[in-house]
């Protein structure tokens, strides 16, 4: 059985606040041991995992870079995209990063599309800008950090 952090806050008799401090590896010297060690068991008895979606929601931030490539056929048997690919994927390791793989086609009009809430990325590196953006003007309309 799956509990939300307000359930196992109930359940601790503590605030959503402290579960959320005990939960972060950052925080949880801030929690007093004893109570530390009952959310930690709630926890535990529970399976309780965060959920990244009300995270990421919270926060704003999604933790996901968006990388544009050009859509062709049989794009993956290039040796030059897997080298990039393999590059971007080393680059956001540890980073707390993920990657999500767009493909352009020719013709769209990505220069018009809200990025952040469509594809829900934080950020965007981009392999082959001018065949997709005519200009840098558009950076401007894209509304996320772009490379």
């Amino acid at each position: 059985m799956t509990m939300t952090i307000h359930e196992i806050a109930k359940k601790a008799g503590v605030s959503i606040a402290t579960i959320s401090r005990a939960i972060n590896p950052q925080t949880r010297d801030k929690v007093a041991p004893d109570t530390l060690q009952k959310v930690n068991h709630y926890l535990k008895k529970y399976s309780y995992t965060p959920n990244l979606a009300a995270r990421n929601l919270r926060q704003s931030s999604t933790k996901i870079i968006g990388v544009v490539v050009p859509f062709y056929r049989d794009i993956f048997y290039s040796a030059y995209y897997m080298h990039f690919l393999s590059g971007v994927s080393n680059m956001l390791e540890g980073s707390g990063y993920q990657f999500k793989l767009l493909t352009l086609s020719q013709g769209q009009m990505w220069d018009q599309y809200d990025f952040r809430s469509g594809e829900q990325v934080d950020g965007l590196i981009v392999s082959l800008w001018f065949r997709y953006f005519s200009s840098k003007e558009i950076l401007e309309k894209i509304k996320v950090p772009t490379v």
